[in-house]
């Protein structure tokens, strides 16, 4: 790092701390040669990249000197985010990092969550106007920057990287014990069947409970559609219900499978949500409010928030050990 580098950092970090006050004359550029031991040519040029970054301007006359026009630009830097901005859940995520930079003076900048486009950009990635990057993204990122995971337990075998979630697993628990809590015992849990992408730490939960609970084979309860058409859905359940003709519960990895379940039960004349109890997971606002089931509440603005405070510490001290942050959840019944 050069000298006006270095010392235009010191200056900056003044600055952004109140020293100088806004409008205030700025010290001369002899006496900030004398404080820090270096030429007035030195200093000059460490002033002009304050200036050219808006925190100081020239005076109109020699006498004037510089004078400081901002503590405080806006955005300091960017923050990248891969978010899939099509989910509502994902786009709470997104709201509660926004709040947090928005808060430390730093922009969030959309960055593309396609996998065929992401091997591109990150090869890319100009690291002088990224500062940092938060991801939603199940696919793991290469880059030269400090980079928070949300979200995510299909990482757990990559204790090197730093995230933040939601504890699924205790809600995978919750939502199990309701159901047993309210006589169940014939249950089944419906899926994608994507372990590779899926948070399936709510699935061991769920599991983990039945299997305390004395539920034979709980392991077996677990099935899951070929695809997300209507037509797969209907048969996957209806073998399901070949499989368990005594079926009373019917627990989805989320809100949308859920939605799903019910559109099948409607097509197939089975009472799904009435008959057969459903739960879901992830209290997605707009299902919820058409037909309300138990679910899971993740805080995804909490989840957000936390991510980005945790990004904005690693950028400033980028020698902090990995972490994995778990934040609670809460049982919705409506």
């Amino acid at each position: 790092m050069s000298k006006q580098v270095e010392i235009g950092e010191v200056l900056q970090k003044e600055l952004q701390g109140g020293v100088y006050p806004e409008k205030s004359r700025f010290p001369s550029e002899g006496e900030l040669a004398d404080r820090f031991g270096v030429s007035t040519i030195t200093v000059n040029k460490a002033v002009g990249l304050l200036i050219q970054k808006g925190y100081l301007a020239r005076s109109g006359s020699r006498r004037g000197g510089t004078v400081v026009k901002s503590c405080r630009i806006f955005p300091r830097a960017l923050i990248g985010i891969v978010n899939d901005f099509q989910s509502t859940f994902h786009s709470r995520i997104v709201t509660g990092a926004m709040n947090a930079a928005w808060n430390a003076g730093y922009g969030l900048f959309p960055l593309p969550y396609d996998p065929k486009v992401m091997e591109m950009w990150t090869r890319q990635l100009n690291a002088e106007i990224i500062a940092g990057i938060l991801t939603v993204s199940s696919t793991r990122l290469t880059v030269p920057l400090p980079v928070v995971y949300i979200d995510k337990t299909n990482f757990d075998h990559f204790p090197e990287l730093c995230q933040v979630r939601c504890d699924s697993y205790s809600g995978g628990r919750m939502i199990a014990e309701l159901l047993l809590r309210e006589g169940h015992r014939e249950i089944a849990y419906y899926c994608s069947g994507q372990e590779a992408i899926e948070d399936v730490s709510r699935r061991r939960g769920f599991i983990d409970r039945l299997g305390e609970a004395g539920i034979p084979d709980p392991e077996s309860r677990i099935f899951s559609a070929s695809s997300g058409s209507l037509h797969c859905i209907c048969r996957a359940l209806e073998e399901e219900l070949r499989r368990f003709p005594g079926l009373t519960a019917l627990a989805c990895e989320t809100d949308p499978f859920a939605f799903d379940m019910l559109r099948a039960g409607r097509k197939l004349g089975i009472d799904i949500g009435g008959k057969i109890r459903l739960t879901g997971f992830g209290n997605v606002r707009e299902i919820q409010a058409l037909c309300p089931f138990p679910t899971i509440e993740q805080h995804p603005e909490e989840t957000g928030y936390r991510a980005c405070l945790k990004l904005l510490e690693l950028m400033e001290k980028p020698e902090t050990p990995p972490f994995v942050e778990e934040l609670p959840v809460e049982l919705i019944v409506p």
